[in-house]
């Protein structure tokens, strides 16, 4: 889905493939694609938009932390498209993604399983009571 504000575009979709952090010159971004929609044609064939997502900022951070599959919204200053061989390709730069429910939900699981393992490994001294 993709929605023009006053200020930019929110566009929700599905990571098509999981992220990838990729040099840009002196600089790196984190870059993804972005099913935003797909809707059946006249030929009854499904046709999917895709949106290419560039993170310049807080690459760190993202860096692992999406996988292909996750839904997401970005906002961004505009939508950008051109031509090349014939077909159009649509690029957006993130100014933010957020993360969907479910998303979140598996993050929240992973550390509580990150805490489960650490809370296992822990010893008690011999003298003490629980």
């Amino acid at each position: 889905m993709i929605i023009q504000t006053k200020t930019g575009v929110q566009i929700t979709g599905e990571i098509r493939s999981d992220p990838e952090v990729r040099s840009a010159g002196q600089k790196e971004v984190l870059k993804f694609d972005l099913k935003a929609s797909s809707t059946k044609g006249p030929d009854g064939k499904w046709q999917s938009f895709f949106v290419g997502v560039n993170a310049w900022h807080g690459i760190a951070e993202r860096d692992g932390m999406y996988q292909k599959g996750d839904v997401v919204t970005v906002t961004a200053r505009e939508l950008k498209s051109r031509e090349y061989n014939g077909k159009t390709y649509h690029n957006v730069d993130a100014d933010s993604i957020v993360p969907d429910d479910l998303v979140l939900l598996r993050w929240m699981q992973q550390m509580i399983d990150m805490m489960a393992v650490s809370y296992t490994h822990l010893t008690l001294p011999t003298n003490s009571r629980v």
